[in-house]
């Protein structure tokens, strides 16, 4: 249980430091979604030594930031599994330019 809250406390500190202001236009949190990609994948790569379920874990952080930015929850559920899936690999942390592509798919979803 304590490794548990350990975690969504980690999440919940990135998720505040990449929030968009509650004002914030689409823009803004276009740019505010882009900005919190890597942080929280290297959180997880770090959580998971990008093992076996990695992605799986991945791809629900990835969801949960984008639904606390004001996404719709389905929309951040596809964006993040198709993030995850096109770009990063199974047993393997993704590399910059994974990180990269990843980054730009999402700061670019709704432009």
């Amino acid at each position: 249980m304590l490794e548990w809250r350990s975690w969504l406390e980690e999440l919940a500190a990135l998720f505040a430091e990449s929030a968009p202001d509650v004002d914030a236009d689409e823009e803004e949190r276009r740019r505010s979604r882009e900005r919190g990609v890597a942080p929280l994948v290297a959180l997880v790569v770090e959580r998971t030594d990008a093992g076996e379920l990695w992605r799986a874990a991945c791809a629900r952080t990835l969801t949960w930031y984008l639904e606390s930015t004001g996404m719709a929850a389905e929309d951040a559920e596809e964006l993040a599994d198709d993030v995850v899936d096109g770009e990063f690999e199974s047993w393997v942390a993704p590399d910059a330019e994974a990180l990269g592509k990843a980054r730009d798919i999402i700061g670019e979803h709704g432009a």
